[in-house]
Protein backbone atom coordinates (compact mmCIF):
# COMPACT_ATOMS: atom_id res chain seq x y z
CA UNK A 1 0.00 0.00 0.00
CA UNK A 2 2.78 2.41 0.65
CA UNK A 3 3.98 1.59 -2.42
CA UNK A 4 1.00 2.64 -4.50
CA UNK A 5 0.55 5.79 -2.65
CA UNK A 6 4.52 6.20 -2.84
CA UNK A 7 4.09 5.90 -6.64
CA UNK A 8 1.14 8.32 -7.01
CA UNK A 9 3.34 11.21 -4.96
CA UNK A 10 5.90 10.22 -7.61
CA UNK A 11 3.36 10.73 -10.82
CA UNK A 12 2.11 13.86 -8.92
CA UNK A 13 5.76 15.35 -8.51
CA UNK A 14 6.74 14.66 -12.29
CA UNK A 15 3.04 16.30 -13.28
CA UNK A 16 4.24 19.48 -11.52
CA UNK A 17 7.58 19.02 -13.28
CA UNK A 18 5.79 18.99 -16.47
CA UNK A 19 3.77 21.81 -15.73
CA UNK A 20 6.93 23.88 -14.63
CA UNK A 21 9.37 23.29 -17.29
CA UNK A 22 9.76 25.71 -20.14
CA UNK A 23 8.83 25.23 -23.52
CA UNK A 24 6.01 22.07 -22.52
CA UNK A 25 2.96 24.65 -23.05
CA UNK A 26 0.99 25.19 -25.75
CA UNK A 27 2.20 24.83 -28.95
CA UNK A 28 2.57 27.58 -31.19
CA UNK A 29 3.22 28.42 -35.04
CA UNK A 30 5.97 31.14 -33.82
CA UNK A 31 9.61 30.47 -34.52
CA UNK A 32 11.93 30.34 -32.21
CA UNK A 33 15.21 32.13 -32.62
CA UNK A 34 18.67 30.28 -32.42
CA UNK A 35 21.36 30.98 -30.79
CA UNK A 36 23.47 32.49 -34.01
CA UNK A 37 20.09 34.79 -34.80
CA UNK A 38 18.90 32.64 -37.72
CA UNK A 39 15.13 31.62 -37.72
CA UNK A 40 14.06 28.15 -37.20
CA UNK A 41 10.66 26.68 -36.67
CA UNK A 42 8.99 24.76 -33.83
CA UNK A 43 9.00 21.65 -35.13
CA UNK A 44 11.99 20.05 -33.58
CA UNK A 45 11.12 21.64 -29.80
CA UNK A 46 7.40 19.71 -30.66
CA UNK A 47 9.66 16.82 -31.23
CA UNK A 48 10.99 16.99 -28.46
CA UNK A 49 8.08 18.36 -26.37
CA UNK A 50 6.39 15.01 -27.56
CA UNK A 51 8.68 12.52 -26.71
CA UNK A 52 9.36 14.19 -23.22
CA UNK A 53 5.56 13.59 -22.56
CA UNK A 54 5.77 10.01 -23.70
CA UNK A 55 8.34 9.23 -21.05
CA UNK A 56 5.95 10.47 -18.55
CA UNK A 57 2.83 8.91 -20.02
CA UNK A 58 4.80 5.96 -20.15
CA UNK A 59 5.73 5.86 -16.64
CA UNK A 60 2.24 6.74 -15.37
CA UNK A 61 0.99 3.79 -17.85
CA UNK A 62 3.97 1.24 -16.66
CA UNK A 63 2.42 2.33 -12.67
CA UNK A 64 -1.34 2.06 -13.71
CA UNK A 65 -1.34 -1.04 -15.51
CA UNK A 66 1.01 -2.84 -12.33
CA UNK A 67 -1.97 -1.72 -10.13
CA UNK A 68 -4.44 -2.88 -12.25
CA UNK A 69 -2.56 -6.44 -11.98
CA UNK A 70 -2.11 -6.60 -8.15
CA UNK A 71 -5.28 -8.20 -6.28
CA UNK A 72 -8.09 -5.59 -6.14
CA UNK A 73 -10.74 -8.03 -4.30
CA UNK A 74 -8.16 -7.71 -1.27
CA UNK A 75 -7.29 -3.97 -1.54
CA UNK A 76 -8.43 -1.57 0.78
CA UNK A 77 -10.29 1.76 -0.18
CA UNK A 78 -8.11 4.21 -0.30
CA UNK A 79 -5.55 1.75 -2.30
CA UNK A 80 -8.42 1.77 -4.81
CA UNK A 81 -8.45 5.51 -4.56
CA UNK A 82 -4.38 5.27 -5.82
CA UNK A 83 -5.63 3.52 -8.95
CA UNK A 84 -8.27 6.09 -9.89
CA UNK A 85 -5.48 8.78 -9.04
CA UNK A 86 -3.08 6.91 -11.24
CA UNK A 87 -5.57 6.26 -14.68
CA UNK A 88 -6.34 10.52 -13.80
CA UNK A 89 -2.64 11.34 -14.54
CA UNK A 90 -2.46 8.52 -17.07
CA UNK A 91 -5.49 9.66 -19.36
CA UNK A 92 -4.31 13.22 -19.04
CA UNK A 93 -0.76 12.39 -20.32
CA UNK A 94 -2.26 10.38 -22.59
CA UNK A 95 -4.38 13.00 -24.29
CA UNK A 96 -1.41 15.75 -24.59
CA UNK A 97 1.05 13.43 -26.05
CA UNK A 98 -1.47 12.48 -28.60
CA UNK A 99 -2.24 16.47 -29.19
CA UNK A 100 1.92 16.79 -29.49
CA UNK A 101 2.76 14.31 -31.53
CA UNK A 102 -0.20 15.32 -33.40
CA UNK A 103 1.17 18.88 -33.58
CA UNK A 104 4.58 17.52 -34.43
CA UNK A 105 3.20 15.79 -37.65
CA UNK A 106 1.33 18.98 -38.44
CA UNK A 107 -2.14 18.37 -38.05
CA UNK A 108 -3.82 21.52 -36.98
CA UNK A 109 -6.02 21.88 -34.32
CA UNK A 110 -8.62 24.31 -33.94
CA UNK A 111 -9.19 23.93 -30.39
CA UNK A 112 -7.00 22.80 -27.31
CA UNK A 113 -9.27 20.30 -25.39
CA UNK A 114 -9.37 16.30 -24.09
CA UNK A 115 -12.90 16.18 -26.26
CA UNK A 116 -11.25 17.79 -29.49
CA UNK A 117 -7.77 16.27 -29.44
CA UNK A 118 -9.57 12.56 -29.08
CA UNK A 119 -12.08 14.02 -32.01
CA UNK A 120 -8.90 15.07 -34.20
CA UNK A 121 -6.93 12.18 -33.46
CA UNK A 122 -9.74 9.69 -34.28
CA UNK A 123 -10.38 11.81 -38.03
CA UNK A 124 -6.72 11.82 -38.80
CA UNK A 125 -6.74 8.23 -38.03
CA UNK A 126 -4.13 8.72 -34.91
CA UNK A 127 -6.87 6.08 -32.63
CA UNK A 128 -9.31 3.84 -33.98
CA UNK A 129 -12.66 4.81 -31.93
CA UNK A 130 -13.04 7.87 -30.29
CA UNK A 131 -16.56 6.90 -28.51
CA UNK A 132 -14.06 4.87 -25.62
CA UNK A 133 -11.48 7.35 -25.57
CA UNK A 134 -14.91 10.11 -24.77
CA UNK A 135 -16.19 7.55 -22.30
CA UNK A 136 -12.49 7.75 -20.82
CA UNK A 137 -13.12 11.20 -20.19
CA UNK A 138 -16.49 11.30 -18.81
CA UNK A 139 -15.22 9.25 -16.10
CA UNK A 140 -11.89 10.89 -15.52
CA UNK A 141 -13.96 13.73 -15.10
CA UNK A 142 -16.84 12.00 -12.96
CA UNK A 143 -14.32 10.60 -11.23
CA UNK A 144 -12.28 14.36 -9.90
CA UNK A 145 -16.13 15.55 -8.34
CA UNK A 146 -17.27 12.53 -6.68
CA UNK A 147 -16.35 10.33 -3.57
CA UNK A 148 -19.09 7.77 -4.29
CA UNK A 149 -17.39 4.49 -3.97
CA UNK A 150 -20.13 2.33 -6.02
CA UNK A 151 -19.01 4.70 -8.62
CA UNK A 152 -15.30 4.27 -7.67
CA UNK A 153 -15.27 0.58 -8.38
CA UNK A 154 -17.11 0.58 -12.03
CA UNK A 155 -14.74 2.83 -13.23
CA UNK A 156 -11.95 0.18 -12.04
CA UNK A 157 -13.77 -2.09 -13.74
CA UNK A 158 -13.79 -0.09 -17.20
CA UNK A 159 -10.42 1.04 -16.73
CA UNK A 160 -9.95 -2.77 -16.52
CA UNK A 161 -11.84 -3.77 -18.92
CA UNK A 162 -12.02 -0.91 -21.97
CA UNK A 163 -8.83 1.71 -21.02
CA UNK A 164 -6.34 -0.07 -20.06
CA UNK A 165 -6.01 -2.16 -23.41
CA UNK A 166 -6.72 1.51 -25.09
CA UNK A 167 -3.97 3.18 -23.68
CA UNK A 168 -1.65 -0.04 -24.34
CA UNK A 169 -2.29 0.73 -27.81
CA UNK A 170 -1.28 4.26 -27.80
CA UNK A 171 1.84 3.35 -25.47
CA UNK A 172 2.87 0.93 -28.03
CA UNK A 173 2.39 3.05 -30.87
CA UNK A 174 4.01 5.88 -29.80
CA UNK A 175 7.05 3.43 -28.22
CA UNK A 176 7.56 1.93 -32.01
CA UNK A 177 7.31 5.20 -33.67
CA UNK A 178 10.33 6.46 -31.04
CA UNK A 179 12.28 3.34 -31.55
CA UNK A 180 12.44 3.96 -35.69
Amino acid sequence: MVALFSACFHIASEKAKIQARPGTGKATEKTVRKENGERGSVMSEQGIRWQQRFDNFKRAFLLLREAMESDRENMSQLEKEGIIQRFEYTFELAWNVLKDRMEYNGVSLDKISPKSVVRQAYASKYIADAEPWLKMIGDRNLMSHTYDFAKFEAVIERIDDLYLPILNELYMQLLSEINQ
